[in-house]
């Protein structure tokens, strides 16, 4: 049987099944938000609205749900020898490959230019 290849937790997840159902509520409630003639009962309605549809999405990622889709990476490929199947791209991307480099050479910098005698370093 496959694991699910993050870690779920029920208590957030039942968190953001909260949420969700006090935003659909509040959606619902709109119509008689916006026939009060309190300006500030609106406005705090909308507000609300608005601070409580992120926090629903937050409960569902922190639960464990944040890549329910196929990665990007996942690619679809045919081998006249295996037949239809999937690619997993490996590859390292530039950004990392950059940072990297020059995090090494900050770091080989850092080494040489030292006032220790040269059989002594601090590396």
């Amino acid at each position: 049987m496959p694991t699910w290849p993050q870690p779920f937790r029920p208590g957030s997840f039942a968190v953001g099944i909260a949420f969700m159902f006090l935003l659909a509520w509040l959606i619902s409630r709109i119509d008689s938000m916006l026939a009060d003639d309190d300006v500030g009962i609106m406005w705090l309605g909308f507000t609300i609205i608005v601070m409580i549809a992120p926090g629903t999405y937050w409960w569902f990622e922190r639960s464990g749900l944040r890549s329910i889709g196929r990665s990007r990476r996942i690619t679809r490929c045919f081998s006249d020898e295996h037949g239809p199947g999937i690619e997993i791209s490996t590859a390292i991307s530039l950004f990392v490959a950059v940072a990297m480099t020059c995090a090494a050479m900050t770091r080989a910098r850092r080494c040489s230019s030292t006032s220790l005698p040269p059989t002594r370093t601090r590396c």
